[in-house]
């Protein structure tokens, strides 16, 4: 665990990806009740 600006690097990373994830699913689940 070298670098706290890695660390925080990473966790910025996997929260936007998660949030991406998210919203694309939510995106697909609405054209798949529309």
């Amino acid at each position: 665990m070298r670098g706290v600006d890695g660390g925080r690097g990473v966790s910025l990373f996997r929260a936007l990806i998660s949030t991406l994830v998210v919203v694309t699913a939510t995106r697909q689940q609405g054209c798949i009740r529309d």
